[in-house]
């Protein structure tokens, strides 16, 4: 125990009770400032959760979309990343009995697939095509509803310049449209996949060739260039309008996709599209 006095440095007496009152105090801050850290922390959590339960409420369709690839490909994996194998659920799709050849262009579209369509049979993705649509992002937006968009003044199939589409990785679930995740499982892509453009009754195929994240105001992805490509973008991560995920890929044959025909170059906003 305390004995009964102590005396401090400046000769100041302070009794044992004067003692166990600082202590006490001592304890009581302590105390008050762990129970507002306590408080904090509590907080913090629950925003946390709250944000995370929104998140996945909000982005489910895309989210789902996302675990039933990832499942499928891990229990049959996939053999090739150029495979054409058909897409049963999308009759509209080459069959293994209707091989497509390989070739930059083909003139008759020998599959009979419809026009004004972005192919990708890796990802089981079949969507139509909204040409010349301005860089605005409500005009974006509503033309979203009914497919992919290909920005207006950049290249079209045929043409020597880079073909700029865009396309929902996520959208709201109370949103307009049959597209709000066709663009999900894009960043499923990797170089050496196929994508194939059916535009005028012609077939023009792509092999991916580079992927990159970029911020919305870089817009040089955009830029036309003398080479034909083929860009697609959608927001990333998925459900938010932070980066933007660009696919390019080449003509698998770039000289029967150059066309001299000119191209002015997109229209519309400075920044890149929001598509989340």
């Amino acid at each position: 125990m305390f004995s009964d006095y102590f005396e401090t440095s400046n000769k100041t007496v302070l009794c044992e009770d004067d003692i166990r009152h600082l202590f006490l105090s001592q304890q009581k801050r302590h105390s008050g400032k762990l129970r507002l850290l306590n408080k904090l922390i509590n907080f913090f959590f629950h925003v946390v959760v709250i944000f995370v339960i929104l998140y996945t409420i909000i982005n489910a369709p895309a989210l789902w979309i996302e675990f039933g690839y990832v499942a499928r490909n891990t229990a049959f994996p996939v053999n090739s990343v150029n495979t054409r194998q058909a897409i049963t659920s999308n009759p509209i799709l080459p069959s293994p009995d209707n091989h497509v050849t390989t070739v930059g262009k083909q003139e008759n579209n020998q599959n009979n697939l419809p026009n004004n369509r972005l192919i990708i049979s890796k990802l089981n993705l079949n969507a139509p095509i909204n040409w010349d649509v301005p860089n605005q992002n409500q005009t974006v937006m509503d033309s979203l509803e009914s497919g992919v968009a290909q920005i207006q003044g950049t290249a079209k199939p045929g043409e020597a310049g880079n073909i700029f589409i865009v396309g929902h990785s996520s959208n709201y679930i109370w949103a307009k449209g049959n597209y709000k995740q066709v663009f999900a499982l894009l960043p499923n892509l990797s170089v050496g996949d196929q994508i194939i453009i059916t535009y005028q009754n012609q077939e023009y195929d792509y092999t991916v060739n580079k992927i990159e994240t970029v911020s919305p105001n870089d817009i040089s992805v955009m830029d036309i260039g003398n080479q034909p490509e083929l860009s697609l973008m959608t927001c990333t991560p998925i459900g938010t309008n932070l980066n933007r995920l660009i696919i390019i890929a080449k003509p698998d044959n770039p000289a029967a996709s150059k066309n001299p025909v000119p191209v002015s170059g997109p229209t519309g906003s400075s920044d890149l599209p929001a598509v989340q």
